[in-house]
């Protein structure tokens, strides 16, 4: 899959404004942009919808370094941090 920096970035606004899914938060991996953490398999899925019409699910991508690859190819920061974004709301619970 092939994203690009805009549906990214559309992806980013989305979870700032909405958080994370407590089922879809990072366990080993953080994008870090814009002074938050943000969970990088999401954000590529969340990316995947805008830019094709489908969120992909968990299950249909794999983490870790394919994902962040194509985010720091993006020219993103992708750090190794079990940090759980934190700093983002949760979703669940709105």
């Amino acid at each position: 899959m092939v994203v690009s920096r805009e549906h990214v970035e559309q992806a980013l606004n989305d979870i700032s404004g909405r958080g994370v899914p407590s089922r879809r938060r990072s366990t080993e991996y953080c994008l870090v942009t814009r002074g938050l953490h943000y969970p990088p398999k999401y954000t590529l899925a969340l990316a995947n919808f805008y830019e094709n019409g489908h969120e992909l699910q968990a299950d249909e991508r794999y983490g870790g370094e394919a994902t962040n690859a194509e985010l720091r190819e993006l020219g993103y920061e992708v750090i190794e941090h079990n940090c759980r974004n934190s700093g983002l709301r949760d979703r669940d619970s709105n």
